[in-house]
């Protein structure tokens, strides 16, 4: 019964072999005291099943320590319940491996809290799968630390739903690379509004690629800032699509320098309007 396993003590418990644990099923696993738990060996910890292991509850789960944490399987990981994962503390957290990190389901990567993903160290945020990072929300995201947002590689980046890469801030956005950048994939560039180009840095507004500067919407061209808009180069501006020139604002081209107006091809300069052509005359006499 219950009250069978209570009574053992601490020292009764962690002498138990493997083989006398196995008859314990889920309801005198939920039945051990803290400190039964803590007093278990790693093998013992190890030989309990995934779904054994679920049964524990928040307290029963701090009661493991780093080194029972780091010795889980990836099996009993990924069937923890999102509710028991996120029990675990940072110290228990940062010792979790990158392969117990990768054997983590999308359903357990989506349900973390802000805190939890707080939690994560650079090694282990690298460690994420690319079906796990997709998994991430805009709420989980916004706790990272701006070296941790750096911590990802291109293909993650790449696999950021357009959601969490509207949600970053300024101080996540500013410390991504140029290569990391130029990641976003077009569906992702897409996705931002012009707030969000304006917390990008004229380097990383630089670096944006043909592909993903016409990727840009004719909103955000229209409302993009003059700090934003003059970032562009010469060969990102003569890459504006028709419609995209259409939706310059005045105040935009006259930002630009002679240099820059330059850029425009023939082509992109007969499709301004007269308001938009004597803006581009104006600066380049």
């Amino acid at each position: 019964s219950t009250g069978d396993v209570q009574e053992f003590t601490t020292d009764q418990i962690a002498a138990l072999t493997v083989t006398q644990l196995g008859a314990f099923n889920s309801t005198k696993y939920a039945a051990l005291s803290d400190a039964q738990i803590a007093a278990m060996t790693l093998t013992q910890v190890q030989s309990i099943s995934a779904s054994n292991l679920s049964a524990f509850d928040l307290t029963q789960m701090a009661a493991l320590n780093t080194t029972h944490i780091g010795g889980l399987s990836t099996t009993q990981l990924a069937g923890l319940s999102t509710t028991n994962l996120r029990a675990l503390d940072q110290t228990q957290f940062g010792q979790l491996s990158t392969t117990q990190v990768k054997s983590l389901s999308t359903t357990q990567i989506g349900a973390l809290q802000a805190t939890d993903i707080a939690e994560m160290s650079n090694v282990q945020l690298e460690a994420l799968t690319t079906a796990q990072v997709s998994a991430l929300t805009s709420t989980n995201v916004a706790s990272l630390a701006d070296t941790q947002i750096a911590a990802f590689n291109t293909t993650q980046i790449g696999r950021l739903t357009n959601a969490v890469v509207h949600s970053l801030d300024a101080t996540q956005l500013g410390t991504l690379s140029s290569t990391q950048v130029q990641a976003f994939t077009t569906s992702q560039i897409a996705a931002l509004d012009e707030t969000d180009l304006d917390e990008f840095t004229t380097t990383q507004m630089a670096s944006l690629s043909t592909a993903q500067v016409r990727a840009l919407t004719t909103t955000v061209i229209d409302a993009i800032s003059a700090n934003a808009f003059t970032a562009f180069d010469g060969t990102q501006l003569a890459q504006l699509t028709a419609t995209q020139i259409d939706n310059v604002s005045t105040t935009n081209l006259s930002a630009l320098t002679s240099t820059q107006l330059q850029s425009f091809t023939a082509t992109q300069v007969g499709g301004f309007d007269d308001a938009q052509l004597e803006a581009y005359l104006l600066g380049l006499a």
